[in-house]
Formats: structure tokens, sequence, C-alpha cells
């Protein structure tokens, strides 16, 4: 069949100006400005940038020009101009060359607002008897200052042990009270940054904070040792900066001091697991600039965390929709439950006409129980779970939403009262680090079992996304380093994932200990550790949960391009894998948890059968060769060379401890059950020798069809390659019918069964009922159906190689890469598939599409919109 552009991009200029990753960013770190764009021109050949304060238009009066710079690079481009002024709006304009020689026009400009470098501010603790002890209400910081001449600009950046509520004259600045995110506060504490401008008003203004615990100040005991940390306060503790930028070019700085005064809120005691305790009746209007202070007592100055001021480059936590409940029960004459019809993270919101003094519990949890009741049961602390306490002021209708905690809920049962309530009493308000905002990757399909797997793998991950990657905004919201890997990929494809690694990566880099050794999860109570001083239940080395400290760093540079962090890291990567190295015997490596949660292995929850050792040394080769690979990348020859002898080495070793040549698998001689697992990982990983390949196929194949009737035998670690394996072996048909089963074990099953997310494990039974572990399927919808994978780091060259199901009739995805939106989609009808593949500007495409032979044929695209018919019967 032949081939044609049918449309080609017509822009004069460049377009989606972003820093960092972000559109018109605040908080940027002066030293860390990173420009892209979208060029606007088929062929970029050269970039030109000019930059100017946000007083000047930087097309004609620029304060930095960088000249023409060739390159086709339209993305991770650094500034490299003097140094920028703290809290300080500017604006930049780009254009660029194309293959024609000829420039486009100046793009529209776009503004960045830089961060803090020079933090002067104090760090400022609560007083007052209500601080003797604890618990203690949330405390709110204030000061008082005034505003003379025309504002043209303001910002406040505020840094927190724990998390803050800014307002300013009365009105909140922040859209949630999670911010900033929880760190190690031993080594870095993070502060984001605010437009205030609009709030500001003449003369006389006020701002006030109020502080949550997180896990800087948590007291409520827990497995985790949160509450013995080496950071740990009685109170929530504040440090703040606010800039004012007047139009007659003059400035004038507020900071946290020892004139700041404080009060408690009515926010009687916040948790992260427990829940808030509200009371109304002590509401006041602690951020009303009208308010008299004279009677708040001094914050005191303290030293504040020891950790270093960053800015967060993840996304901020935010409100993004509500959920109206779609049933209103009373199971047990006590208590009315609210179902929302669908697992969120975020809170509820009360409206209630309720007599003063009046308390009620509102307990939020994931299922219910036989008798209809909440199960808000947990095994991890001693307290309640994920229940609030509203103490009514018996003022009318009353509106209340907790702001220093989320939870992982789909059901709320109201306690205590007096009557039945109104079905619009509870509204579910869904909240989550804001990643899909950036992003615009989209994938559907003719088969709707495919697309309500793909809605549940996206709702997974945005519950699981708040300041870390948790694992379950429920139970533990730990930043579970095995959860991160298996789902990095997916979360790669579907959101603006760059900067919100930036930071977790941070958190992992600053749980490392110098001998490389890492813990379970990031950042760390300092749980987990090999002889770390809690009695934690799994400890270190965990080679399959470690995997996420070289395996997303590698993934996020194959998808963005961006080298920064393989840089930023890269000791850190070589110093975990010569830990790992250490522990291996004659190249294989035993240690940490494996396949976690198979079918059937649900309880007690450990280690699969078949023990750990082909998973752990298959990390072990692969870890070796992206060391290598990255050696490569960042021009260290000797090390690249090291990695690769490292590779070759636990390549034979593997193989002459785990082949079984003549019954064509791998096995670890512990269980003589055959482990879909075991083959998989082989295969993915390029350890089986081309002379055993196809006998480790069939008998994986064997495994699936028949064995298991279609169906998959594997926990997180195997789930996350049985498909690819099945599809790059020619199996896409089996791969696909895996995938669309409706019993158990499999996606459909939940679905099935009424779940609306992902589950813990394969049976219902899962304490987690919003976890993201196996949504895992979901990167391969997006790199196997629609066939869309960066053939060269950051999408310079996009491969498109779809796999076509005889039983689906079609699938379309767009992927947003840092050269534009690479869209891919198929349908076929009478034995031809008719392919559509739109290639975005500044860059070009491989497609490699089947044909009648079974093979398949390539064809190169250049940039535009391009249809192809195959015949595959």
């Amino acid at each position: 069949m032949g081939r044609a552009p049918v449309g080609m991009a017509t822009e004069t200029a460049p377009r989606r100006l972003r820093v960092g990753g972000y559109e018109e960013p605040l908080g940027v770190d002066p030293g860390d400005v990173v420009f892209a764009w979208l060029p606007g021109v088929t062929a970029q050949t050269a970039y030109h940038l000019r930059l100017a304060p946000a007083d000047s238009d930087p097309r004609t009066d620029p304060a930095w020009d960088s000249g023409p710079v060739t390159s086709d690079d339209n993305a991770n481009i650094p500034y490299v101009g003097p140094r920028l002024d703290d809290h300080t709006r500017y604006r930049w304009t780009v254009r660029v060359r194309d293959d024609g020689g000829d420039w486009t026009a100046w793009s529209n400009s776009a503004s960045f607002v830089t961060g803090v470098t020079e933090w002067s501010a104090s760090w400022l603790a609560p007083s007052g008897p209500e601080y003797e002890s604890v618990p203690a209400p949330a405390p709110a910081f204030r000061t008082e200052f005034s505003v003379e001449g025309s504002v043209r600009d303001a910002h406040l950046s505020v840094s927190v042990g724990g998390t803050a509520d800014p307002h300013l004259n009365g009105t909140p600045v922040a859209e949630s009270g999670l911010d900033p995110a929880e760190s190690d506060y031993e080594e870095r504490v993070l502060y984001t940054t605010y437009d205030v401008a609009d709030a500001l008003r003449e003369g006389e203004n006020a701002l006030a904070v109020a502080c949550g615990r997180e896990r800087y100040a948590m007291t409520v005991a827990n497995e985790w040792a949160w509450h013995d940390t080496p950071w740990q306060r009685p109170h929530p503790e504040l440090s703040a900066v606010l800039t004012i930028a007047y139009e007659d070019g003059t400035r004038e700085t507020v900071i946290t001091d020892s004139s700041w005064r404080v009060a408690p809120t009515a926010t009687r005691f916040d948790s992260l697991y427990t829940g808030e305790c509200y009371d109304a009746r002590e509401a006041a209007a602690w951020s009303d600039p009208t308010l008299d202070i004279a009677d708040w007592p001094a914050a005191r100055t303290v030293d504040g965390p020891a950790g270093t001021v960053t800015a967060q480059t993840a996304q901020r936590v935010a409100p993004v929709r509500e959920v109206e409940p779609v049933s209103l029960t009373d199971p047990d004459g006590g208590g009315y439950v609210f179902d929302f019809g669908e697992q969120v993270a975020g809170w509820v919101r009360l409206a209630v006409d309720l007599p003063a003094g009046t308390e009620i519990e509102v307990a939020q949890a994931e299922t219910l129980a036989a008798d209809g009741t909440v199960v808000d049961e947990q095994d991890h602390l001693d307290a309640p779970f994920q229940t609030d306490t509203y103490i009514a002021a018996g003022e009318g209708t009353e509106t209340w939403e907790p702001r220093f905690t989320y939870k992982g809920f789909r059901y709320a049962e109201v306690r205590g009262l007096p009557e039945r309530p109104a079905e619009d009493a509870l509204t579910a308000v869904v909240a989550h680090s804001t990643i899909e905002a950036e992003s615009k990757s989209a994938f559907d399909a003719t088969a709707e079992r495919l697309t309500e797997i793909h809605d549940r793998a996206r709702r997974a991950l945005l519950s699981n996304h708040h300041g870390v990657p948790t694992d379950t905004p429920a139970y533990e919201k730990h930043g579970w380093t095995g959860d991160v890997q298996v789902t990095a990929s997916t979360a790669l494809y579907n959101f603006e994932m760059q900067p919100f690694y930036e930071k977790w990566l941070g958190d992992v880099a600053d749980a490392q200990r110098e001998s490389g050794e890492l813990p379970p999860f990031a950042p760390t109570s300092d749980w987990g550790y090999s002889d770390g001083p809690h009695d934690a239940v799994i400890r270190a080395p965990n080679p399959a949960w470690d995997a996420a400290y070289v395996l997303v760093p590698w993934w996020t540079y194959r998808h963005t391009g961006d080298e920064s962090l393989l840089a930023a890291h890269y000791d850190g990567m070589c110093a975990l894998v010569d830990y790992l190295a250490d522990y291996a015997e004659d190249g294989i490596l035993s240690e940490g948890l494996g396949d976690w949660f198979p079918p059937g292995h649900g309880e007690p929850r450990w280690n699969p059968p078949e023990g750990t050792g082909i998973t752990s040394t298959g990390y072990l080769y692969r870890f070796a060769e992206v060391l290598g690979d990255t050696a490569g990348v960042l021009g260290r020859s000797r090390d690249q060379d090291a990695y690769q002898a490292m590779a070759t080495r636990v390549r034979e070793s593997f193989n002459d401890a785990f082949l079984n040549a003549e019954a064509g698998v791998y096995a670890t001689g512990e269980t003589d059950e055959y482990r879909q697992t075991s083959a998989a990982f082989a295969l993915e990983f390029g350890l089986v020798p081309d002379a055993h390949r196809g006998a480790i196929v069939d008998r994986l194949v064997e495994s699936v069809r028949h064995d298991h009737d279609a169906h998959l035998d594997t926990g997180i670690l195997g789930t996350r390659y049985l498909l690819s394996v099945l599809c790059d072996a020619g199996y896409t048909d089996l791969a696909y019918e895996v995938v669309t089963q409706s019993d158990y074990p499999g996606w459909g099953y939940w679905i099935e069964s009424g779940e609306t997310s992902m589950l813990e494990t394969w049976e219902l039974s899962a304490r987690s009922h919003n976890h993201h572990m196996f949504g895992s399927v979901d990167g391969w919808f997006f790199e196997y159906l629609a066939g869309v994978k960066p053939a060269k780091p950051g999408y310079e060259t996009v491969e498109l190689s779809p796999h076509v199901p005889t039983d689906l009739r079609g699938v379309s995805a767009t992927v947003d890469t840092p050269r534009g939106l690479v869209e891919s989609s198929w349908e076929q009808d009478d034995g031809a598939v008719t392919f559509e593949f739109e290639v975005p500007d500044n860059t070009t495409a491989v497609a490699h599409l089947p044909d009648e032979s079974g093979d398949r044929d390539t064809v190169s695209l250049t940039p535009g919109s391009w249809e192809l018919t195959r015949r595959v019967d």
C-alpha cells in the first residue's frame, strides 16, 4: 500500500511555552530554569531566546538574549544568562529557524516567577497554654503590614514543618491545606509559592497561615514510626516570605519573625491517618483583616527543621472535582451511610443544620461490612481511622470540610445525627497532586472493557499522588518504591511526571545511606533499613523495590529527553547497584521481596512460592544494563564498560542457576509449580540464550493458554511484563484475551464485581481497593495496542508499532510528548487495518506495521497526518 501525508503543520511561531514542565509556573528555583516549547515548524534547526523582567517586552527590550543557537532541541533548554532575582516575574519569548533557513515570528511571551534562594525568614512555633502539651489545635500564625502604592506583583512562599493553609485578608491563597509536600525534614524542607497580588489592598493587610501536622508533628503512634522520626516536633512550624513589587520599581518584603502572633484555630486536632476534629463553636475569623489580635501571644522563634529550604517541583494538591452521593442508607439505626459510587481520594464536605454542641463523626472507608456499615478497622495505629469529628455551632446551615487531611474512600458513615440527613448533606471532594493538568494524553478503544480498565488505572494513579506517589490513599500513604517502579511507565504515558519525579527521586536520594542501601519507601521515618532502629517487618535490601531509583530516572529520560535526573542521581544509582552486587553470591541475588500478590497468594502478604532469586537477580542484570547506558549518555566511558561487564557476568550466573534447558523453564527450585513471572522476567530482560528462547516462550504460552485457561498467574512484577512478552513473541491475541477476561483473576473480574479502581490483590478480599500496582496494564495499552514508544529520547524519533488483536476492532491514543502530540489509531474491517498517525513538528517517526505474512514492514514518516492500510488476513 502507498502512503501520503494528508495534512501539514502551518504554525508560524512557537507555542505552548513551558518552564520546568509548567506553563506560567510560580516559585522556580532561579538556578534551575529550563525552557521548552513547541516549534511551530516541521523541522527546527536553531532557536533564539529572549528574557526580560515582567515590566518589559522581551521581544523588543530583552535583559538577556541567547542569540541564535544551532540546535533541533525544543525542550530541556537551560537558562544560561545572568543570575535571576528572587521572587521576580520574568517574561520570555522564543523564535526558531526552520530547515529552509527562515526564522519564525517571535512567540507570544510567557512568564515564570522565581522562588527564594536567600531564605532569611525565621522559623516560628506556636506558643500559649494550648501548646504546652499534645494533642493541640492547629495553630494560625499572623502578621499585619501596610501596602502603600500601586502593586504590580506579589508572591508568597511558604515553608512548613507540616502543611499550610495561607490566607491574605481573609482570602485563601492555596487550593488546599496539603502543601508543601512531605519530605525528609532533616535533609530538605520544601516551600510553595503563590501569586497574591489580587488579594492585597491599599493600606492595612493581614497575612495569616494555619498549619497542619502532616508527618512533621505526627503524634499518633503508628506501625511505621512516623511519631518517632529524627525530626519529630510536638507542633507544626512555619517560615514564610512575602515579596511585594510596586509599579514604581520599589520592593517590600514581609517575613516571619518575632513580631508574628499565633492563636489556636477551631481545628482542635488533625492527623494524616485519623482525620480532623473541628469545633465550630470556637471558629474565629483568624485571617479576617479587621480582627483585633492584640491579645494573641507572640509566636516562638525556633531553629526549625534541619533540612535545606528548597522549592517544591511536584504539582500542588488541589481539588479537581466533586462527587455527589448515589445512595443513602441507614444500616444499623445509628449511622447513615453515603455511597459516592466510586473510589476517590480527598475528603468529605458537610452541610448540616444542628443544635449547638451536637457532635457528629464522619467515618470514611473504601468498603462496607456485611451489615452495611463502613469498614474503618485497621491494624496500623491504635486510634480512630479516617474519621472526622465536627461539633456544631448551632447557627443555621453550617458548611465545613477538613484542610489538613485527605482520605481514600467510597463510603462515608455519619454518626451522631439526631435525624436522617438530606441526601446532599455530604459531598465528596476529589483532590490530588495535579499531575494530569498539564497533560493531553488519552486512550480509547472500541472494546468498552479496555476503556474501563484505562479509566480505573488513571483513577488509581491519581488517587495515589499527594506530594509523594503513595500506595494507598487510605491506609499507609507511603512512597513505596516497588509500587512506583511497576507503574512509572504508565504514569509517564498519562501525565506530566517529570516535575513530580524530580521531587520524589530527591526523597529517595535523601533516604539513601552512604553504603548505597535504600529503605522500601521514601520519604522514610528510618523504617525498613537492614539494621534500622524500628521493628520493621520488611527490611533492605529489596532489589525489586529499589528498582525505582534506577528505572524511574531512565524511563523519565527516555520519555522526556532530559538528562538532568540521570546526572543528579547517577552517583546514587551506582552506589545502590554496587551495594546490591556486594550481596550477590556468584552473581545471584536472592534478597528482598518478590512477585508481590500473585493469584492465590494474597495471604499472608509475603513472597510468592518461587521466592525472589529470579526477580532479584533479573533486576540486578537490568540495573547493570541501565547504568551502562546511563554512563554512555553522561560520557562516563569507563563506568560504561564496567557495568556492561557486570551485566554479562550476571547474565551467565542467572542462566547457570535458573535455566532448566531440558524442561524449557526458569525455576528457583523453591517450588515445583511453574511460575509465569520467572519466564516473563527472563524474556523481557533479554536473559534467555537465543537457542532456548523458543522453548521458554512455548512453555509460558502453554501455562497461560492451557494451564490457566488464558489467565495470568502473576503478581505485580510479572504482570508488568507478561503482556509485552507475549506480544513480542507473536501472541498478541493471547495477551488480549488475558486482559479482557471477566472472571478471576483479572481486571475484568474486578469490574464485573463492581470495583471502580485497582485493587491491592486479585482477590476481592483485598485490604485496599484503590491501589495502583496492577495499573501497569495501561502502559501496555499505549505501548503495544497503540504502539507508541520513544525510539530516541524525548520522542526525537517516534516508534509506531501497533499490535492488532483479532477480536479488537480499533484503538485510539494520544501521547503528549516534548515534541508535541503523537496520535496513533487504527481500525480493522474485513481483514484490512487502517492506521492513522499524527507525527508532530520537529520529529520523525518509524512505523512497523503488520502484514498478511505475519511480519512487519517499516515505513518512515515525516511530520504531518498519515493514513496507511494493511491487510492482515
